[in-house]
């Protein structure tokens, strides 16, 4: 009688609807080895309000998922690290009792940095995707930490890959994998501009502004007003507008508060949660896209959509030809959306849909090496730092 493998168990945390959206191909082709099982932890913005309760999105998808007594209650400094000093003890708890084999991090967002940090002293064995990239804010600082804490390096760009190998990660260790939102654009199957609008409450006739603005740390008290300035700019285009909730880091609040003077006007709409499929589908029908989320650098240019990319918060990160830049200013952002809609050359070589991050099968990749290593033997770590 043949004995069934014992299969490696890889635990997840997700945070918000952010970074549960780019992570779906690989939990999915996790779940689709049968050298690999899945565990799925969630906890923070996913179960506010503010954002639409996510987290029920996350339990539609992934029945195991557990959720996590940690929830983001404010958007102060103050409610941050109360909030990830509660992630910490409750995940403690929750790897003692399921033990996994190994930890898969994302990016730079405050629970990837605990999940890290955790799984350092339990001595499992950490993935990190989307390392070794730059940009301005407190993400920045978290990105290089887990970089020290990881085991195994899942870089999205060959410029992050020489980073971490520049900084003394051994590069047998950093293997380029591409950015796993890139896998949705590529298989996704499209809903039509009428069946998405209707259910937005947009008009399919009418061109639409798309905008996703979010707090940079640095300088969150400004947060308000740097809503208010994007807001303006769109609204003096002329065209719908469709504006996704900031996320609760510091600044969150103003921001939303800064929402409430454009809820009355005509063509604004406003949704606290966009389901990811919806988010891509409704950047691919948009005439521009307008802020300074993440998304509007990696996910874009695979979609075929110019971006006014707003303020420093994306500063250093990698981006396609799709992406112009503009201060947070309503007449730079003019400037910047005349040139987006009116540049034929620009245009053109958008319409190209290239993308510098990948070629869309980043999930099938990482779920192959973890099903393929061996995992045990990654917890002992040293740097290659030169003499």
């Amino acid at each position: 009688m043949e004995c069934m493998a014992i299969q490696k168990r890889i635990a997840y945390v997700t945070g918000s609807r952010a970074d549960f959206g780019l992570m779906q191909s690989v939990l999915d082709a996790i779940r689709e080895k049968n050298e690999l099982s899945l565990g799925l932890f969630v906890a923070g913005e996913h179960l506010s309000d503010i954002h639409g309760q996510s987290g029920d999105e996350v339990k539609r998808a992934y029945s195991e998922a557990v959720v996590l007594s940690a929830m983001l209650e404010g958007d102060t400094p103050e409610h941050h690290a109360r909030y990830l000093a509660a992630l910490q003890n409750a995940l403690t708890e929750r790897f003692i009792a399921s033990r996994p084999d190994a930890v898969l991090v994302l990016g730079d967002r405050g629970e990837q940095l605990i999940t890290a940090v955790t799984a350092t002293y339990l001595r499992i064995p950490i993935f990190h995707l989307h390392g070794g990239e730059l940009s301005s804010t407190i993400d920045n600082a978290a990105r290089f930490t887990i970089g020290r804490l990881a085991h195994m390096h899942l870089p999205a760009l060959e410029s992050a890959a020489a980073r971490l190998r520049a900084t003394g990660e051994s590069p047998e260790r950093v293997r380029v994998v591409g950015a796993p939102a890139l896998d949705r654009i590529r298989t996704m199957t499209w809903p039509s501009r009428n069946e998405l609008f209707a259910r937005l409450g947009l008009d399919p006739a009418r061109e639409l502004v798309f905008i996703t603005q979010h707090p940079s740390t640095e300088t969150a008290e400004q947060a308000g007003e740097e809503m208010r300035i994007v807001l303006e700019a769109a609204a003096r285009l002329g065209r719908q507008v469709l504006v996704v909730h900031p996320h609760l880091d510091p600044g969150g609040s103003s921001m939303l508060g800064a929402l409430d003077a454009f809820r009355q006007r005509s063509d604004f709409r406003f949704v606290s949660n966009l389901s990811h499929p919806d988010f891509l589908a409704v950047a691919r029908e948009s005439l521009v896209w307008i802020g300074n989320s993440s998304a509007g650098v990696i996910e874009s240019a695979g979609l075929g959509v110019p971006v006014v990319n707003v303020g420093p918060r994306q500063q250093g990160r990698e981006r396609g030809v799709n992406v112009v830049d503009a201060e947070i200013d309503v007449e730079s952002i003019a400037v910047a959306v005349e040139r987006v809609l009116n540049d034929a050359d620009f245009r053109a070589r958008v319409a190209e849909r290239k993308s510098p991050w990948g070629n869309g099968r980043t999930g099938e990749t990482v779920a192959s090496l973890l099903a393929e290593m061996d995992l045990s033997s990654l917890i002992h770590k040293s740097f290659d730092f030169p003499v």
